[in-house]
């Protein structure tokens, strides 16, 4: 470095000035690349009731032969804590309860022994899970049904969430014979 070039005293020189703000600018760039999450939210369905951190979307029930029926749908955590469906019941029945959720299929056969229906008390949805009632995962049975469900008409479900709270979901009736709702 030339006389010339020699900062005043007191002062830095300009290229070490502009190389620590790069330094700064690089490392700030750095941290905020490592902490950023992604926040996006889930897509959900057009029909998704979302309350909290909940939503239930795709519900149906299949309508009844006798007095008691059953109800299928979708839940996801879509909040960043666990929550936990605790209570179910409906308007239209007596009494409701949720079996075999998460039961395994009877012996790969795709269907389950519908003979040895299981209770589940109480179902966990831990952040970003997605719980789905179907024929051969588990229903809401919905027991001492009052009235006649037909098909197009719809019912209420109310799911009742530690966190979230009482969702409600209207429930469309599908003929006993028709095939299950794909969305």
């Amino acid at each position: 470095m030339s006389a010339e070039q020699q900062p005043e005293p007191g002062k830095l020189p300009v290229r070490l000035v502009i190389a620590m703000l790069a330094v700064i600018v690089g490392a700030t760039a750095l941290i905020v690349g490592l902490t950023r999450t992604d926040t996006a939210e889930p897509t959900l369905p057009s029909d998704a009731v979302r309350q909290g951190g909940i939503a239930v979307y795709g519900a149906y029930v299949r309508e009844p032969a006798t007095d008691t029926a059953a109800a299928y749908f979708a839940m996801t955590n879509v909040g960043d804590s666990s929550d936990t469906l605790v209570a179910v019941s409906s308007p239209v029945s007596t009494s409701a309860m949720l079996h075999d959720v998460g039961k395994d299929e009877l012996n790969g056969t795709g269907g389950m022994d519908s003979g040895s229906m299981t209770p589940t008390p109480e179902v966990e949805l831990k952040p970003g899970e997605t719980v789905t009632l179907a024929p051969t995962a588990g229903h809401m049975m919905l027991e001492g049904v009052s009235g006649t469900l037909e098909p197009g008409s719809t019912v209420n479900l109310h799911l009742v969430f530690e966190n979230a709270g009482t969702i409600t979901v209207k429930a469309h009736v599908i003929a006993l014979t028709d095939p299950a709702p794909t969305s």
